[in-house]
């Protein structure tokens, strides 16, 4: 762990990290390894936050510090950022978050199904995902049909999932694509001005300095 840190802080002062990483490249394909949860997380908590795409981990942390007893998984493609999260849970001795370094279109199912033994996810976050605005990488996009199908199999009803998004033609797509499951998924109505959990991510906050929009709703599984 303490070269996994050591690495770490190399890549964060050596390394431009992608901004977006192609996740149909086919090193993704392979499987990965899980964790064994109860030894990873406080056994008193059994309830677990999932963020995918969390990037450093900023916003997890903080919302970590927040909620001690409850249990925070990031999930994040790039692995320069996951191993900048993972060396700050080593350092500063954090142990309810986990950051995982895989591909959600490819591992959900092995993931939140490795989970499903002793936790239970609680809420899913999903921030500012890559947008993907050409026309011929729509089909990178993280939230898509059969990615909205698998995430239903895994929640229990009413399990919020909250989207946000300064791109309004993704948020739009995103919303299409779980009301499409009215089965699976029922969109919370009213009016979604602030973040749902609290505390702003970084690009939500470079955003709204720069004066741009903030598009949010929640869905909840049936």
């Amino acid at each position: 762990m303490a070269a996994i840190g050591r690495l770490a802080r190399s890549l964060s002062t050596k390394v431009r990290v992608r901004q977006h990483v192609n996740p149909l490249a086919r090193r993704f394909e392979a499987p990965i390894d899980l964790p064994d949860w109860p030894s990873l997380f406080p056994p008193a908590s059994s309830q677990v936050h999932l963020d995918i795409g969390c990037a450093r981990g900023g916003y997890l942390f903080a919302l970590a510090a927040q909620h001690p007893t409850q249990c925070f998984l990031g999930v994040e493609i790039r692995e320069p950022l996951v191993l900048e999260a993972v060396s700050r849970i080593h350092d500063e001795k954090i142990d309810n978050v986990h950051v995982l370094h895989a591909n959600m279109n490819l591992h959900i199912d092995a993931i939140l199904s490795s989970l499903r033994p002793t936790h239970a996810i609680s809420s899913v976050s999903i921030f500012h995902p890559d947008p993907w605005m050409k026309k011929r990488h729509l089909k990178r996009r993280l939230v898509n049909p059969a990615f909205v199908q698998a995430l239903a199999m895994h929640l229990a009803p009413a399990t919020p999932v909250f989207l946000q998004t300064d791109v309004l033609d993704l948020f739009e797509y995103m919303v299409e694509v779980f009301a499409e499951h009215p089965d699976l998924f029922t969109q919370e109505t009213g009016p979604h001005e602030t973040n749902a959990m609290g505390i702003p991510t970084d690009r939500e906050t470079y955003v709204v300095d720069h004066g741009g929009d903030i598009y949010r709703t929640a869905f909840r599984a049936n």
